[in-house]
């Protein structure tokens, strides 16, 4: 962890599959998740075992504690970046960097689209496919950005495989206290879903 070796594994990891071709350049995915932290309990003296480095967030009406693992990955489903936060901060706050050298296309759920991030990647000539929301006003989408979000959704569902497999694993809460040893955890999951996502496409490719 002091040496972050964690960032180079990653690094060196997605360098090998590159070299085998298994990275697709055609568009960035970006999606994020919640990983949940004990919220902790008082002790006799006033103090508290709550972790002081995870924070609150809400989904859906549902308060949640603990941290989020924030990531980027090619129309493959390999993950080619990542962030990890308390779970306090917007989703958006990281799409940004997640998707900086990003050329053709940046595929992701409505949290992420605003008009400014639109105008910026068009700008740079990059295709915006973040699914559209509804606007305030309205009851519904008309018809024609419902059929764009029917696909855009059809292409960001690769994203949400890593995340499933990390749950299938048994990586549903955070194991340790403090953001920097969680994060480490969260990518050495991330460098063993890579490394089993390279055999499904080595094998589905021979």
């Amino acid at each position: 962890r002091e040496a972050d070796l964690d960032r180079r594994l990653f690094d060196d990891t997605l360098k090998q599959l590159e070299r085998r071709g298994l990275l697709v350049k055609d568009g960035t995915l970006v999606d994020a998740t919640i990983i949940e932290q004990a919220r902790g309990e008082k002790r006799e003296d006033g103090t508290s075992t709550r972790d002081p480095e995870a924070s609150f967030t809400k989904k859906g009406g549902e308060s949640y504690h603990g941290y989020k693992g924030h990531i980027a990955a090619d129309r493959s489903g390999i993950v080619t970046d990542y962030r990890f936060s308390d779970a306090a901060p917007h989703d958006s706050n990281f799409i940004d960097e997640l998707t900086r050298r990003e050329k053709k296309m940046v595929v992701a759920d409505s949290a992420y689209r605003s008009v400014e991030r639109e105008r910026r990647l068009r700008r740079r000539g990059v295709c915006c496919a973040i699914a559209f929301r509804r606007q305030r006003g309205r009851p519904d989408l008309p018809p024609l950005l419902k059929r764009l979000n029917r696909m855009i959704a059809s292409v960001r569902a690769v994203v949400e495989h890593p995340f499933a497999w990390m749950r299938a694993m048994g990586y549903r809460r955070v194991r340790y206290r403090g953001r920097r040893r969680n994060e480490l955890d969260f990518a050495l999951n991330l460098v063993a879903y890579n490394w089993k996502r390279s055999l499904s496409l080595s094998s589905a490719a021979g």
